[in-house]
């Protein structure tokens, strides 16, 4: 019975540790970027069902490289998708012809170096690994 405690308690323990850990993802734009987006705005962009800002401009998604960066989490939290179902429906797209694939990023720093030098980039990285050289349009 003791170690059926121990284990329910480590258990209950760490699922508390891994929901805490998680880090809160924002969604970036470069600073020029006035526009502003609704969550299903940020959703319908990053899953290819609307390719504008607000204001009319292109939006060009930068998506991390299937398991690298935030991926995952923002596939999960913010699509509600996994990350296969996302690219399922990308390739649906660009077989299409209806999108252009979304720019790849290895991480972070190509992130951030791609949003600032593209004011038509739309992208998301760990709240953490944002830098005053783009604008936060959201947070999850």
């Amino acid at each position: 019975m003791k170690i059926f405690k121990a284990i329910f308690f480590l258990t209950v323990l760490s699922s508390i540790v891994t929901t805490t850990s998680s880090a809160a993802l924002s969604v970036v734009v470069n600073k020029n970027n006035t526009s502003e987006l609704s969550e299903a705005q940020v959703k319908n962009i990053f899953m290819g069902k609307l390719g504008q800002f607000t204001d009319g401009t292109e939006a060009v998604p930068v998506l991390f490289e299937a398991g690298k960066g935030a991926r995952t989490a923002f596939d999960d939290t913010v699509l509600q998708r996994n990350t296969s179902q996302v690219d399922a429906v990308w390739s649906k797209l660009i077989f299409t012809g209806r999108r252009s694939p979304p720019l790849q990023a290895k991480d972070a720093s190509e992130v951030l170096k791609e949003i600032s030098s593209n004011p038509k980039a739309i992208g998301y990285l760990e709240s953490g690994d944002v830098t005053d050289s783009v604008r936060v349009l959201a947070t999850f």
